[in-house]
């Protein structure tokens, strides 16, 4: 029986937004580990406390440091397990067997927070929690084919700023302008169902949709 000893970790660097891939050995865990983005940027710290194995990562959504612990047998374990931002529930990074966390990952894919990354750095935008926030939820949209135009075209182009992104139809010339500078502007948004693209103006959620929703959760609750 072949028994797995080590486990691959893939991870979003906060410094430069690309993907990092490093592999975590069982046999290295008595000794503290850090691992490196290939910018140059710290990623990630292993440690020993007790009968557990802390992973302090540095995390590209709110810029801060998290902390989560697992045991020796969740590390090698035969799936893959989602690194968390604790401030919005965020994916930060993955680990465990390469071909789980590549699965996991799909590496040919890009979100738009690593595309916007990739472009720019989290101190471009005005607010990037609410930015990659706004930005995760329109990369689900379009995984799921709710961003689309009035006009049924579903290749919509989209300009990120450091206060706003903007997504407009090539096709027949409507836009939208998403404000992204606040966090009321992330709460607003993620209460939408869907984008209406309209003549460029910005777009806020009724007062009274809100108000239904949050009534409507309430009694969910």
């Amino acid at each position: 029986m072949l028994i797995e000893t080590q486990a691959v970790i893939a991870l979003l660097c906060p410094g430069c937004g690309r993907l990092s891939w490093h592999v975590l050995s069982l046999f290295s865990l008595g000794r503290k580990q850090s691992f490196h983005c290939e910018c140059g940027n710290h990623l990630l710290t292993v440690v020993r406390k007790r009968n557990k194995y802390w992973f302090l990562t540095e995390c590209v959504f709110c810029q801060s440091e998290h902390c989560r612990p697992f045991t020796r047998k969740e590390i090698v374990a035969p799936y893959a397990h989602d690194l968390y931002c604790r401030e919005g529930d965020y994916v930060t990074g993955c680990f465990g067997p390469k071909e789980e966390v590549k699965k996991h990952f799909n590496v040919h894919r890009r979100s738009l927070t690593q595309v916007a990354l990739e472009a720019t750095s989290p101190d471009y935008f005005q607010d990037s929690k609410v930015m990659f926030g706004i930005l995760e939820r329109l990369y689900e949209m379009a995984e799921t084919g709710e961003l689309t135009c009035t006009c049924g075209n579903h290749n919509l182009e989209i300009e990120i700023f450091p206060d706003k992104v903007e997504v407009r139809c090539q096709k027949c010339g409507m836009e939208v302008l998403v404000p992204a500078a606040l966090p009321e502007d992330l709460e607003n948004f993620l209460l939408m169902g869907f984008i209406p693209m309209t003549a460029g103006e910005f777009i806020q959620p009724s007062r009274q949709k809100l108000q239904r929703l949050t009534h409507r959760e309430s009694h969910m609750d």
